[in-house]
Order: structure tokens, then C-alpha cells, then sequence
């Protein structure tokens, strides 16, 4: 995943601090595959915010500095499901 690099300098700069994240995973409402590893979109997008969750809180980020959630866009053409195919992050107080 090429965002562990940015994950890595996320959790370096708030290691140590009282700061809070929020981790958002998104997904588009394309129809998964049946049979799957996911139940819907909604599991996927969890799915990728709990992925990024795990991966801080092994680079010393603590686990009452992060909540997670998950957004399901209804974009179905290309461009607007390449954009929703992520994860964000942000400052909860922001």
C-alpha cells in the first residue's frame, strides 16, 4: 500500500502528542463481487479506515487518539470512483 509511507510521517508527528485523528475510509457504490471478502461498501470502506487504524497504532500512535469511520459515495462514472477510493484523514476539533 503506497500510503504507508505517508501513515509513517502521520504517526511520527503525533506520536507523542495529545493530538486526534480521525480516519474516514471511503468507497463508491459500484456493486461488489458476489461471494466476496466484503458484505457491501460499506464493510469495505470500514475495512480500509481500520487497515490505516492498525497501522498507526503500530507506529506508537495510541488507540484513544483515533476513531474511525467509513463514507460510501454514490458516484458510479470512473473519475468520480477514483476519488472515493481512499482513506482521509483529519483532526477531529478542526
Amino acid at each position: 500500500m503506497a500510503a504507508f509511507g505517508w501513515l509513517t510521517a502521520i504517526a511520527e508527528s503525533v506520536h507523542g502528542t495529545p493530538a486526534d485523528l480521525q480516519i474516514m475510509g471511503h468507497a463508491d457504490a459500484a456493486p461488489l463481487p458476489a461471494g466476496g471478502v466484503f458484505q457491501d461498501n460499506w464493510s469495505l470502506a470500514a475495512a480500509r479506515a481500520a487497515e490505516a487504524v492498525r497501522y498507526l497504532e503500530t507506529k506508537g500512535v495510541k488507540p484513544e487518539q483515533l476513531t474511525l469511520g467509513g463514507r460510501v459515495s454514490s458516484g458510479r462514472d470512473p473519475e468520480e470512483r477514483a476519488v472515493t477510493v481512499r482513506i482521509h484523514l483529519a483532526d477531529p476539533a478542526a
